[in-house]
């Protein structure tokens, strides 16, 4: 039996996050990521955007990090963790949680030497 349902074919697409107003549900901003996905299932995120300190913290499935404002949705900085820890995105993306601890965000990167960074 061949399962087709885990091939790594490149694929396009886009990785949203909207921001939506909670007691009408409207739309308060929008943010999108153009993707180029190397993945199983090419669609993302696979993640919860992690919300702390006025902060939004996106991460894609195949490894872009961003940093956002709550209030507005402007970017203040993005990582790509393939290009940054030298290494590629597991047959299902990048699927784990980031986490905050103090002034630190945690997050699974993969990587030689570098599988939870910083």
């Amino acid at each position: 039996v061949k399962v087709d349902n885990f091939k790594r074919e490149q694929a396009t697409g886009h990785e949203r996050l909207p921001c939506l107003n909670e007691g009408t549900g409207k739309i308060i901003w929008h943010w999108d990521h153009p993707e180029t996905y190397t993945i199983s299932y090419p669609a993302g995120p696979r993640t919860t955007p992690l919300v702390h300190e006025g902060k939004v913290y996106f991460q894609g499935a195949e490894g872009f990090l961003a940093c956002l404002d709550e209030s507005n949705g402007h970017w203040i900085w993005q990582k790509v963790l393939k290009e940054a820890y030298h290494t590629k995105a597991a047959l299902w993306g990048y699927a784990s949680q980031p986490l905050i601890d103090g002034n630190k965000l945690i997050l699974i990167a993969g990587g030689e030497g570098s599988h939870c960074v910083a």
